[in-house]
């Protein structure tokens, strides 16, 4: 089986700069900052996931986070360029710390909206397609 949250995550991290990922359900717990932190939150949110199966394709939710709405969207776009190139389109396949193959993935249309603590977000639906036959499989 594939830990697909994991394995986007170690993806964001090595791309993103100035951005913390974390592969945890929304929400900062009972006493979340002040100030909205520069951050994705990434949960799962369906797709398929076996290890059985040729192509496991998860559906994953990113929110991304800001002080500003702005800043928001400026994450957004961050993430949005790990996956697409600078002529939009999508960048090829490949391996991910040496331990998960990512066919392909894609970027639904984000929109923007404010978290119930009053931060600004912009949320967006990835789905991805992993090859449970290259790599690690943990």
């Amino acid at each position: 089986m594939i830990n697909t949250v994991a394995a986007v995550r170690a993806l964001l991290l090595a791309e993103l700069t100035a951005t913390t990922v974390l592969g945890v359900p929304p929400g900062f717990g009972d006493n979340p900052p002040a100030v909205p932190p520069v951050c994705v939150l990434i949960q799962a949110s369906g797709g398929n996931g076996g290890i059985r199966q040729a192509v496991i394709a998860p559906r994953l939710t990113l929110r991304c986070h800001g002080p500003t709405a702005l800043e928001a969207w400026n994450v957004y776009r961050a993430v949005w360029n790990v996956f697409y190139d600078a002529n939009g389109e999508a960048k090829p396949p490949r391996m991910i710390t040496n331990r998960w193959w990512l066919r392909s993935a894609t970027l639904s249309q984000p929109f923007s909206d404010t978290e119930p603590e009053g931060w600004p977000v912009t949320v967006a639906t990835l789905e991805a397609r992993f090859d449970p036959l290259r790599g690690a499989t943990g």
